[in-house]
């Protein structure tokens, strides 16, 4: 039952073909199929979700989940630009820390976790405007983060760990950590740009909002972080650098292997 527990969770709680519960999912046939792989029992177990507030690792992670382990993910190839079933919730740590309190016998979550600073300064880059970022409504979604990070069935992994490790090293470290055979090894030399282009999801040649380094981006980032460390105030910017520090120091780096 804690399977389907988590399924609901990701589906709405009930099934409608016609609807669209959640903005940014389009509904339909594909996301009906992806569905009913999940609850019957189509999708081998343990899942592998990949969670975390935004500009923080996810879409690096969920390409190479993507690329590596196919049969532990309920996702349709579709031609349309869409949210499958299996990553709308990334950015939901509510619904996340729903289904790991759910399904902690049945899948794996990677959370990913970057400095509050960084992140939003992303956000306001990705965005191209800095009117459109509430900082203080996002510290607070941030936080809400935390707290996932030790639940059952949680592999924390740290941005820096992310930028630091090749696709190929990072899929190799998260076998090792589930238990979960690699289904399509990644090649050896493959970057996280050559793996986004392969599966053509992600973000990788647009100034702003790109899922990857760019040394042209790093100027406007610069600026970012001296307006989001204005909005905070140094208080709070020391406070939340500190919770950042905090959990960091308390992540397991993720190619030590074994289990959490």
């Amino acid at each position: 039952m804690s399977i389907r527990s988590a399924l609901e969770v990701l589906a709405g709680q009930s099934w409608s073909r016609s609807e669209n519960r959640y903005q940014g999912i389009v509904g339909g046939e594909a996301t009906e199929r992806e569905y009913q792989s999940l609850v019957s029992g189509a999708v081998q177990l343990p899942l592998i979700l990949v969670a975390g507030y935004p500009r923080s690792g996810t879409t690096s992670m969920q390409t190479i989940v993507r690329a590596a382990f196919s049969p532990n993910i309920c996702e349709v190839e579709t031609v349309e630009d869409r949210f499958s079933l299996w990553e709308y919730p990334k950015h939901n740590s509510e619904a996340m820390a729903q289904i790991m309190r759910s399904a902690s016998d049945c899948s794996w979550v990677l959370v990913s976790l970057r400095s509050f600073l960084d992140c939003a300064a992303s956000l306001a880059v990705g965005r191209g405007a800095t009117e459109l970022v509430d900082v203080a409504h996002e510290s607070q979604l941030w936080e809400a983060w935390l707290p996932l990070l030790s639940l059952p069935g949680a592999i924390p992994v740290s941005f820096n760990e992310i930028s630091r490790l090749s696709p190929h090293e990072m899929a190799h470290a998260i076998a090792r950590r589930t238990g979960v055979g690699i289904q399509s090894d990644i090649d050896v030399g493959a970057t996280h740009k050559d793996l986004m282009r392969q599966l053509r999801k992600g973000v990788v040649d647009d100034l702003r909002q790109s899922n990857v380094p760019q040394a042209s981006r790093s100027e406007l980032l610069s600026e970012a972080r001296h307006w989001v460390l204005s909005q905070l105030g140094q208080r709070e910017a020391e406070r939340l650098q500190a919770l950042y520090d905090q959990h960091r120091s308390e992540i397991v780096p993720l190619k030590a292997g074994g289990s959490p």
